[in-house]
């Protein structure tokens, strides 16, 4: 997930439509309080960037750029697996 400015012009229409931002986020796993904040701080004309990294070294790489140009907020998280159907 990346949401940038094109990306919140072309898409958060369309996730008004079906949920918002917020159900959007809730549904990629993000528990439902974390999704309000982000929400709030996205209509205060902020920028949610994520990330996807397949190792800690690539996680640890995204980091430090975020942190070189002063980021806010950096948090890290990781996916759920899914159980494969037999």
């Amino acid at each position: 997930m990346l949401l940038a400015p094109s990306w919140r012009r072309s898409a958060v229409p369309r996730l008004a439509r079906h949920g918002g931002v917020i159900g959007a986020l809730i549904g990629m796993g993000i528990p439902e309080f974390q999704a309000k904040r982000y929400d709030a701080k996205i209509r205060e004309g902020n920028i949610l960037i994520s990330v996807h990294t397949e190792d800690s070294t690539q996680r640890d790489a995204a980091k430090d750029v975020f942190k070189r140009f002063d980021a806010d907020d950096i948090s890290t998280g990781s996916e759920a697996s899914v159980k494969k159907s037999a």
